[in-house]
């Protein structure tokens, strides 16, 4: 949480989510941000509800500079794919850097 200039107690992490039935399968996307300008932050996830959940990618945008800009000749903020998060009992636990972005994309069946 962190204190906006109107409000307080504004939560450090957006997140949203998709699930796309299709053939028997769920496609799951996990869109995050963590808003924290300063601290990393360790998220656990509930997928216990879907059947054999997978990870297919984590892919993420961060620069340590939040005015860095990408242009033809220097393309300094690109998408990284991500190591390191893991599902286990199927709780997803993931480490999301400071001021970045995260696309987690998990199948389902």
């Amino acid at each position: 949480m962190f204190d906006g200039e109107t409000i307080g107690g504004v939560p450090s992490l957006d997140v949203s989510a998709t699930v796309n039935q299709m053939d028997g399968k769920e496609e799951i996307a996990l869109f995050m941000v963590n808003l924290d300008m300063d601290n990393e932050m360790d998220v656990e996830i509930d997928m216990r509800s879907f059947n054999n959940i997978a990870l297919v990618e984590h892919i993420s945008l961060y620069h340590d500079n939040l005015l860095a800009v990408n242009n033809a000749d220097n393309p300094v903020v690109l998408p990284t794919k991500t190591n390191g998060t893991k599902i286990a009992g199927g709780i997803l636990h993931t480490r999301l850097a400071k001021h970045s972005w995260h696309c987690l994309r998990l199948e389902s069946n």
